[in-house]
């Protein structure tokens, strides 16, 4: 199975690879416009972050059942899942990595959060260091406009940089 996001509808949907048809749609409520996503292989869990609302949602993989759901921060963009330790990772533009834990297949606990920086949402994880990546640079906001009187922060030219973390 494939599994896909689409934003635009708020759902996940689940692909047969080998006759590439559409099997299910399924919702991902409370949260909505999903965005990174992660999986359980072996336990068929898949782990939902979304926008408007914010929320990382558990969703059974073979039927879409929400099982469980956790408020993040806004701006989710990358999402892990590490099978060593059962933890999923969410990182957001708001400069959070979200922690949870798989207590079991169907019992998930909120672990805590990194303060990382604003607009450090790509994340990238190295599991034989336990290191986690996420990168950003500084921004600034531009002046207001008529076209876009609340315009969004930009990034600095030459200010990219990369943070690591490890427990």
């Amino acid at each position: 199975m494939i599994y896909d996001n689409l934003e635009d509808k708020g759902e996940v949907v689940a692909i047969d690879s080998k006759s590439l048809t559409i099997k299910s749609r399924w919702p991902i409520t409370p949260a909505g416009s999903p965005a990174p996503m992660a999986i359980d292989r072996a336990h068929r869990r898949l782990f939902v972050s979304g926008r408007n609302p914010q929320m990382m949602v558990v969703m059974n993989a073979d039927n879409g059942k929400v099982i469980r759901s956790f408020p993040i921060s806004a701006g989710a963009d990358a999402s892990v899942y590490d099978p060593k330790t059962n933890r999923i990772f969410v990182s957001t533009r708001e400069g959070f990595i979200h922690i949870f834990h798989e207590d079991s297949p169907d019992q998930f606990s909120e672990v805590g959060k990194i303060k990382t920086e604003f607009g450090a949402k790509t994340m990238g994880f190295d599991p034989e260091k336990n290191l986690l990546f996420v990168d950003t640079a500084k921004f600034q906001t531009p002046a207001p406009t008529q076209q876009h009187p609340h315009p969004r922060p930009v990034a600095v030219p030459g200010t990219f940089h990369l943070l690591v973390y490890s427990e």
